[in-house]
């Protein structure tokens, strides 16, 4: 059984957080003395005390509420509300030993009010003290017999107790009350099986249950669960095809005897002979009556029963319903048939256009196939129809910054950025340090450094961000401290990084620092293989500067023979470098 069976009563609850901010008992005191409580009545100090609790309990101030109730309980000590009270403040501050001290003082002065024994029973069950939960509901049902929900109750904690024979006498009680019904037959069940191991006692539960309501699939339904639960898969398929016999046209039991055959029997012919009537059913919900073909597309051996033809027929009886239009797709492409399968989700789309996943295959679809103008009117569609996606709103942009369009693509990144900024900084902080690598590539120095900041203000801490930052930085040969701090940290997040190890060894460069250049150049390229074109021009001009004219040149050739190998065109330096064995600048 769920331990969260009961629900503590509303009174229980009805309480505000501990962590409230405290109110001054000395401001009570000074409060007091102004009032000269010792000239008034009894009545009017209790008066006080107790309003000012309620008042100062609705602003949190739970110190204070206590005092005022210690005050009133100076005053009048055989008062239960005092304790009651006091009991909630202690459930607040989670003291719940405290607590029930005061509900069973509560109890003792009143032992008729309903809500302290319902506090006392809900603290009980909190404590796990199972005996004094069901001391204090059987209490409350004493009092109180008209309470269906307090019967239901102390079944439950009898049966969780493993006091089976009195959680089936209060069931029986309960269902004289309210009549038969599933959920009463449900715990029957559960304590005939947990108390005495008697599933024949146990299933005649629900054959009670069947007997007078004859005409609920869901019963007949209910007990085939029941035998399944049991592990008697022969009785299991023996009701369903009885309750089939007695109801022939339920699409209820044809579902449910067609999930027996696909889960428990791997019957693929009587599946097969169930599939029309359950797909063509009306009365079966449309999520459930697709768990049955999506089900049996996950398994390869079962697949050949999803057929275009039923697909179809789906998709006739439910335009509006974008699951059925997703299967067929997958059913078209594992067939080849892939240009059908994009038309058929663009009739989907158009059906529902709030597919994301939908547009996402289009989108990819266009953009594999380079048709960037498509790809473009897709992504515009999606990004209206979805404007809370950073995704849709990110990939636009890229895609106007491929057509070489920065006008339209910053705004669309930027977007994204937004969108991303009230749940994932991270991402945000990432796009902006995109936008920043963007305008370093176009050359754009000065709002490459605006933009990498903004994106640094979100995540101090974004490697990427903080090397590529660096990186410019120690190219354009500017505020080359700051470089070498920002490239520092992400070394020592990641001292794996060739990328990182290259980067802080060019500022060292930069700053004519050669031996510590030299140090971390090598430890760069000893995390990668010889393949790295840029990391070899950079070990030739490293080794040069430290005077190690002969293997600079050698490393400049390396560098040349890996833009060959790689198909990457070498600059005009690299060039001039590997031919007359001088650094270029």
């Amino acid at each position: 059984m769920k331990k969260n069976l009961f629900v503590i009563s509303a009174l229980l609850f009805s309480m505000f957080s501990a962590s409230a901010i405290k109110h001054s008992v000395q401001d009570l005191k000074q409060t007091e003395t102004t009032l000269e409580f010792s000239q008034k009545s009894p009545d009017a100090a209790f008066n006080y005390y107790f309003y000012e609790a309620l008042r100062l309990k609705q602003l949190q101030k739970y110190d204070s509420v206590l005092y005022c109730l210690g005050k009133c309980e100076d005053i009048y000590p055989m008062n239960p509300q005092i304790h009651f009270e006091k009991a909630r403040v202690n459930v607040t501050y989670n003291r719940l030993p405290d607590a029930m001290k005061e509900i069973e003082t509560a109890i003792k002065l009143d032992s008729t009010e309903t809500s302290y024994i319902d506090m006392a029973m809900n603290l009980s069950y909190e404590m796990k003290d199972l005996p004094k939960a069901i001391h204090y509901a059987e209490k409350i049902h004493a009092l109180r017999p008209d309470k269906n929900y307090y019967l239901m109750t102390l079944a439950s904690l009898y049966g969780e107790n493993r006091q089976a024979k009195e959680a089936l006498r209060t069931l029986d009680e309960l269902e004289k009350q309210v009549g038969m019904s599933l959920d009463i037959t449900k715990y029957k069940f559960a304590n005939w099986i947990s108390g005495f191991h008697d599933t024949k006692k146990a299933i005649a539960e629900y054959d009670k249950l069947i007997a007078a309501y004859p005409a609920e699939p869901e019963y007949i339904t209910a007990k085939a669960d029941a035998y399944s639960y049991l592990g008697d898969l022969r009785n299991v398929e023996k009701t369903l095809k009885n309750g089939l016999k007695k109801m022939p046209d339920s699409g209820v039991m044809r579902y449910e005897i067609c999930m027996f055959y696909i889960a428990k029997k791997r019957n693929l012919k009587k599946v097969d002979k169930y599939l029309d009537p359950v797909l063509e059913s009306r009365d079966i919900e449309y999520e459930q009556k697709m768990a049955v073909p999506a089900t049996l597309w996950l398994d390869s051996t079962s697949r050949y029963l999803v057929t275009e033809t039923r697909l179809r027929k789906l998709i006739d009886m439910y335009p509006h319903e974008s699951s059925t239009y997703a299967l067929l797709v997958d059913y078209l492409s594992t067939n080849g048939r892939t240009e059908e399968a994009y038309n058929l989700i663009e009739k989907s789309l158009e059906a529902d256009p709030y597919q994301e996943d939908m547009w996402n295959t289009l989108i990819l679809k266009y953009a594999v196939d380079n048709n960037l103008p498509l790809a473009e009117e897709k992504l515009k569609k999606a990004a209206g129809y979805f404007p809370n996606n950073s995704d849709f709103a990110y990939r636009l942009g890229r895609l106007y910054y491929l057509k070489g369009d920065s006008v339209n693509g910053e705004p669309y990144l930027r977007k994204a950025a937004e969108i991303a900024k009230p749940t994932d900084i991270y991402l945000a902080s990432g796009i902006l340090g995109e936008i920043g690598d963007i305008n370093m590539a176009m050359g754009d120095t000065t709002k490459a450094m605006s933009v990498y900041e903004e994106a640094l203000a979100l995540n101090p801490n974004a490697v990427s961000v903080l090397n590529n930052y660096a990186y410019m930085l120690a190219v354009k040969g500017i505020d080359l401290d700051k470089a070498e701090r920002m490239s520092g940290k992400t070394v020592s997040v990641d001292p794996n990084s060739a990328v990182f190890l290259d980067t802080y060894a060019w500022v060292y460069f930069k700053k004519g620092d050669y031996q510590m250049a030299l140090l971390y150049i090598e430890q760069a390229l000893a995390k990668v293989s010889n393949d790295n074109a840029e990391l070899l021009e950079h070990y030739g001009d490293i080794l040069y500067k430290t005077g190690n004219v002969e293997k600079a040149r050698e490393e400049w050739n390396k560098a040349l023979v890996t833009c060959e190998k790689m198909k990457i065109k070498p600059s005009g330096n690299l060039q001039k470098k590997a031919t007359t064995g001088v650094y270029v600048e």
